[in-house]
């Protein structure tokens, strides 16, 4: 009868620390998976922030790009206008126009 006692108090202790080595290892999958999830989110988190970024440059870019363009338009009519009232000016003072007559001449 003592040798019964001992085979359970052994398969006890045996099933206890297999228990116990199950709860651990749950726990430390459980603690492994939920550092895996948080690493995964900051990491999307910082790959979405750098995508937004990039689309936001390209974007800024084009935009300047476009007023660059049109700024560059209105300084080339400027340009052209100056050099057409210059060139009225001109005629008006060989031709001794009066000034009546060149405002009519002028482009509107």
């Amino acid at each position: 009868m003592k040798l019964q006692s001992i085979q359970l108090k052994i398969a006890l202790l045996a099933g206890g620390c297999l228990l116990c080595a199950m709860i651990l290892l749950s726990a430390l999958s459980f603690f492994s998976a939920q550092r895996s999830q948080d690493l995964v989110v900051a990491q999307t988190g910082q790959e979405a922030q750098k995508i937004a970024e990039q689309l936001l440059q390209a974007r800024t870019e084009a935009e300047a790009s476009a007023v660059q363009s049109y700024l560059n338009e209105a300084f080339v009519r400027t340009q052209l206008l100056a050099q057409d009232i210059y060139f009225l000016q001109k005629y008006a003072r060989e031709n001794r126009q009066d000034a009546v007559a060149l405002h009519c001449a002028a482009p509107c």
